[in-house]
């Protein structure tokens, strides 16, 4: 576990070095209530896959094993618990019965903490704070996003416009349907906002990737304006899922 700690000490320290490395030290508060100065840290630090299979990526050619998801999910919860370099924690791509195991690992270690049965060395257990997964009106990924609103962790959708599907010489199926495309005339909307909104209104965080300023405009005015999806409208997104 010290070993493990230690690489990925390494691995969040770079990368809020990268992305809030200019930001000003901050006061924070650690495991034990005691007021601490620190660098500024990350909002949300994610183990980014379960597995690594040859082909899925290039660090995870020819890697071999990796280690279990537990003991990966421990030293999370030091970069947060006891380095601070992060302010939140979470997982990505995960199935629902591999959110399940950490959360039932959380509560198992949390419950030896309570009964003073917990092990000094242990860093303080945490819940996910975040899970992000890809889900759109087509696959919505129902069972993880109830198993996130059970447990109070925040739901992130990636690829929500339906970047995800391989739609050949039909383009994206998401975008392209025909109840995406009437509700954005009847709503004088872009489809991006009619898909963005459904998700929004389902309780989903949202983090379309875009370089164009209007493009990030329509999603700033969603998180900031009335939802303009009536009942019947989600009635009719939702029933595009295949899931």
């Amino acid at each position: 576990f010290f070993v493990l700690h230690c690489f990925l000490k390494i691995q969040a320290g770079k990368s809020r070095q990268e992305l809030v490395g200019f930001c000003e030290d901050i006061e924070m508060i650690d495991a034990g209530g005691n007021t601490i100065s620190g660098n500024y840290p990350l909002d949300v630090y994610y183990i980014h896959a379960p597995k690594c299979w040859d082909g899925w990526h290039p660090r995870c050619d020819n890697v071999g094993s990796t280690l279990e998801l537990r003991d990966a999910w421990m030293a999370m919860e030091a970069v947060v618990g006891i380095d601070h370099s992060s302010e939140r924690i979470g997982l990505s791509n995960v199935w629902p019965n591999q959110l399940m195991d950490i959360i039932q690992f959380v509560k198992e270690r949390q419950n030896k903490q309570e009964n003073g049965d917990g092990e000094h060395n242990y860093p303080p257990p945490r819940m996910p704070d975040a899970v992000q997964i890809f889900a759109d009106p087509i696959n919505p990924a129902k069972q993880l996003r109830q198993i996130c609103q059970d447990h109070d962790i925040e739901f992130v959708s990636y690829s929500t416009l339906g970047t995800q599907h391989r739609g050949g010489a039909i383009g994206n199926p998401v975008l392209g349907s025909s109840v995406v495309q009437n509700l954005a005339s009847r709503h004088k909307r872009s489809k991006a906002e009619v898909v963005l909104s459904w998700a929004l209104q389902k309780g989903m965080s949202v983090i379309p990737r875009s370089s164009k300023k209007h493009h990030i405009q329509e999603l700033s005015n969603l998180l900031v304006e009335p939802p303009f999806l009536t009942a019947e409208d989600m009635i009719a997104m939702d029933s595009l899922s295949q899931d």
